[in-house]
């Protein structure tokens, strides 16, 4: 693992791993992991010192908090029982991640098949909201994702500028949506009819104004 680590800053960026468990994510977080994807089974030790050392935390709500039992993501008793675990195990984690202030984002690992995944993900801002106030979600899906990507040096794709907000300089990434998610999150888990123009790097994927 920190031969992992070393290799990456030797290259000019960072490693990052996938760990569910408190041990694997402690142990990653020791030996200088800079991200941590998943953490479902942390302990309060743990996110106290991934707050302190800067580590960035890549949560998936939509995938795991969902009821294990009829979960679609899971085809099998194992995953399930698996799930059940997690499942509970992520209320913890955002707990004390919200304590320590663990600079959190949004995950997009797929497991299941594709259906199943377009059916759960967009629950991520229903169950963020329980958490979190709408403009915190938002800060995840958009500006500390963008943070994370500029951490990767010369590994990163969007060199020019800076991701995830909206000034002189800046990547052109935009979305008109319909209402005011600060005020209802959820408008966003309509994303069909909610969203009326997505631009991607200034280039424009949707127009319904």
């Amino acid at each position: 693992m920190r031969a992992a680590i070393e290799e990456a800053e030797n290259y000019g960026t960072y490693a990052t791993i996938h760990a569910h468990m408190d041990a694997s994510v402690s142990r990653a977080v020791d030996v200088g992991f800079k991200m941590i994807e998943h953490a479902t089974v942390m302990s309060e030790e743990t996110a106290k010192k991934m707050g302190k050392k800067g580590v960035i935390w890549g949560m998936q709500t939509g995938l795991f908090m969902p009821d294990a039992a009829t979960n679609p993501s899971y085809s099998n008793d194992t995953q399930r029982a698996k799930g059940k675990i997690v499942e509970e195990g992520m209320k913890n984690s955002i707990k004390y991640a919200k304590k320590y202030k663990v600079k959190t984002l949004f995950g997009t690992d797929l497991i299941g098949p594709r259906k199943a995944y377009l059916e759960v993900f967009p629950q991520e801002w229903e169950f963020r909201s329980k958490y979190y106030t709408g403009f915190e979600v938002l800060q995840q899906a958009t500006k500390n994702g963008g943070d994370g990507v500029a951490l990767s040096g010369v590994k990163n794709p969007y060199p020019d500028g800076p991701l995830g907000v909206i000034e002189p300089g800046a990547y052109a990434d935009i979305l008109l949506v319909e209402g005011n998610p600060l005020n209802d999150i959820l408008i966003l888990q309509n994303y069909k009819e909610n969203i009326d123009l997505i631009m991607k790097d200034g280039k424009v994927y949707k127009n319904e104004l």
